[in-house]
């Protein structure tokens, strides 16, 4: 049975929404790819680096080895290459081999024939900011990719995971397997990537702020503690052999910081016949997947790198065509100097019982690739057994995916169906999906039918808190899982798993959009109105803090007022209209702004303001729906928020296929929520504001909608 694509989260950007580790190996040779068309590589000399073709308004991207990680040139290049090609841009694609001079050059060079763009893997910081300096001399945006460049004023975004969860989830993972180990201390080894990478030191935090209450405590003993330069294997292997004789081999477990120090571990305890211990590694490379299966180490952290290329590819594309980067995400990380916008993904432990829900089913890996030799005895059944790795069982049974209504939002028919359909096929699995159109005694009745019928997954949005707590405890009675999608249920127990994006950061969105706008204006004070989602959705009432958040000081300062802050019942247009009609008419038509929940709303507000003849004010949104994105190019709307629903339905679906399958719920993703009963494991994506000025950076170029739905009719008028 084929697998839905897993955790395709972000973006990503453009986007969503797109850690590697590793660092550079040093060697002579520097490799180029000077075409995107008809691709072929040429080596130089170190006094010959290898040149990157002219182009007008191209990207340049900058790869650190190929020796310090197979990712780099198997992975994250055919991505990239993907990518620009499906967007119809310029790029090239060089890799230094571990040389910082030779890819100084290639920025050089890159710069010199027409590079706007240059995507950075940097070898170490030094270089990177010098890189990043001479970029910004000749007015060229950079992006740090996977790594931080820590020196210097930084790149305009940096695109990666986040580097401390990396090595906490190594942390965590060994943790319990270590403390049951006989041995009183457990004497353990950290072997951590090149001194010149961040982050290399961000995954030692990680690991370390885990195994340092133990170091303390006297029940581990940190026998050393060694970096390797370079991220180099072979380095790697001395190091630890040394290591080793120095213990007389009394070592009981092992940080190793990537897959390929954990394969020089694993060589090293072979060759001196000693038995497998607990060693964590990162990646998820093929090798270390094989290394995983026939028990020689623990887990591997794996970054799904499809998404980090193609949410960097999509900034940069962004930044290529002249928008603001503060438009791509809301998050950012200080690299010392200053606060770099941050495009943040969520690392994955993988072990032997989850290897097929997360690197397999996301497509990452192959059983293929891994079952190959020696390494065959210890896959799945190759007779046709399509059940997960971990559980040895079949995916039987089917997923119930349960909408609110189509009225709220055009999105739940429009677009989650849609997606929800096409991963489920591509999966081959069964489901139904069903709308209560708004009813939540409907729902509950269709939830009773799904499961008589041998659902065993219930994917649901929930109409109300009440109704979807009494829906999750008809279902754990029945034994069926339950995924709370983009609603989280607030009451009871919880469901097994909430699948949304940030929403308190919907709404921080929103306000941050508006603030410089609204602030702009001649009143005095700038009077505006909240018109909020259903009070009984708890997203509502998130995204409501999220605006109010950034309006709050200026109502408490006096120079805004707030008019009125009225709930929509049901996030119903109709009511949102006649709810604005009387505000209008109360207020005598003076309002200044207004933050409307959703896109919706909003043209429930443009509706109003039209009937009484009134200009356009600055009012927010949310969903990106064609007509939002209408009312945006002709001025009536400033912004909506766009969360990339491919990705949320994508990310819903491929945990629904997991936990159909026997998967575990936590090993979905490392965050949680409280749901005010119980921590819910989160898995937590990122919203984007869209103006005018992003609009084809964002929707267009995700494919999320087209030029051709929304340059209809009087609309025409205002498209490119």
């Amino acid at each position: 049975m084929k697998r839905a694509i897993w955790f395709m989260l972000l973006l990503v950007l453009a986007v969503v929404v797109f850690v590697a580790c590793s660092g550079a190996g040093e060697t002579e040779e520097a490799t180029a790819v000077p075409e995107t068309t008809e691709e072929t590589t040429t080596e130089t000399t170190e006094e010959e680096p290898a040149e990157v073709p002219a182009g007008e308004g191209s990207i340049a991207v900058l790869l650190p080895d190929s020796a310090s990680s197979a990712r780099w040139e198997a992975d994250d290049r055919r991505f990239f290459e993907q990518a620009f090609e499906a967007a119809g841009v310029e790029y090239t694609i060089v890799n230094a081999e571990g040389d910082a001079r030779a890819q100084q050059t290639q920025a050089e060079q890159a710069i010199t024939n027409g590079a706007k763009v240059i995507l950075l893997v940097n070898l170490d910081s030094g270089s990177g900011a010098a890189i990043i300096a001479q970029a910004r001399e000749a007015g060229v945006k950079v992006i740090d990719y996977d790594r931080l460049t820590i020196e210097g004023p930084g790149a305009d975004v940096y695109v990666s995971f986040d580097n401390v969860s990396v090595g906490r989830l190594m942390g965590e993972t060994l943790e319990p397997i270590i403390d049951g180990l006989d041995a009183d201390p457990k004497r353990v080894v950290q072997l951590n990537g090149s001194p010149t990478d961040n982050n290399a030191t961000l995954f030692r935090e990680g690991y370390f702020s885990v195994a340092s209450p133990h170091y303390d405590a006297g029940d581990w003993e940190l026998v050393d503690d060694q970096a390797v330069p370079d991220w180099d294997n072979q380095q790697a292997l001395v190091i630890f052999e040394q290591i080793l004789t120095a213990a007389g081999g009394d070592v009981d477990a092992v940080f190793a910081a990537n897959d390929g120090l954990a394969n020089s571990v694993i060589s090293a305890l072979k060759s001196q016949g000693l038995d497998p211990l607990p060693v964590s590694g990162q990646d998820a490379t093929a090798a270390g997947i094989q290394n995983i299966l026939s028990g020689w180490q623990t887990m591997t952290v794996y970054k799904p790198i499809k998404l980090e290329a193609e949410a960097a590819a999509a900034a940069a594309i962004a930044l290529l065509r002249g928008e603001d980067v503060s438009a791509l995400t809301s998050d950012t990380l200080n690299n010392g100097t200053n606060d770099i916008p941050f495009i943040k993904l969520t690392p994955l432990a993988v072990t032997a019982e989850n290897i097929e829900e997360t690197v397999i089913a996301d497509g990452f890996r192959t059983w293929e690739e891994i079952c190959v030799g020696d390494f065959a005895q210890y896959c799945p059944d190759a007779s046709g057994d399509t059940g997960s790795a971990s559980t040895g069982g079949v995916c039987e049974g089917s997923i119930a995916v349960l909408l609110p209504d189509s009225a709220s939002s055009a999105r739940w028919e429009a677009d989650d169906r849609r997606f929800f359909e096409q991963a489920f096929e591509a999966a081959g699995v069964e489901y139904t999906i069903v709308n209560a159109e708004g009813d939540a005694r409907a729902q509950q009745t269709q939830a009773e039918q799904a499961i008589t019928n041998g659902a065993k997954v219930i994917l649901l949005v929930n109409l109300d808190s009440g109704s979807g707590a009494a829906i999750i405890a008809q279902a754990r009675e029945a034994g069926v899982k339950v995924i709370d999608y983009d609603r989280l249920t607030i009451e009871g127990p919880g469901a097994d798993v909430y699948v949304s994006f940030d929403n308190v950061s919907v709404g921080r969105l929103m306000g941050e959009t508006l603030e410089p706008i609204i602030d702009g204006l001649d009143a005095d004070p700038k009077r505006v109105v909240q018109l909020n989602g259903s009070p009984t959705d708890n997203n509502a009432t998130l995204f409501r803090e999220g605006y109010f958040s950034v309006a709050s000081p200026h109502y408490d300062a006096g120079d805004w007022e707030l008019v009125d802050d009225q709930a929509v019942p049901d996030w119903d247009n109709q009511q949102a209209l006649v709810i604005f009609e009387q505000i209008l008419t109360a207020a005598g038509g003076d309002v200044d702004a207004v933050f409307a929940a959703n896109d919706g709303l909003a043209n429930s507000v443009i509706s109003a303001l039209k009937s009484q003849g009134l200009d356009p004010l600055p009012v927010s949104g949310q969903d990106a729906t064609a007509a939002g994105i209408q009312n945006i190019l002709s001025g009536w709307q400033t912004m909506t928020v766009y969360k990339p629903i491919k990705l949320e339905a994508e990310a819903a679906a491929a945990a629904a296929v997991a936990l159909l399958c026997g998967g575990d719920a936590a090993a979905l993703t490392t965050d949680t929520i409280d749901n005010g009963t119980n921590d819910i494991p989160f898995m937590k994506l990122t919203p984007i504001a869209v103006t005018k000025e992003n609009v084809e950076a964002t929707v267009i170029a995700d494919g999320f909608r087209t030029w051709e739905e929304i340059c209809v009719g009087d609309f025409e008028q205002y498209c490119p």
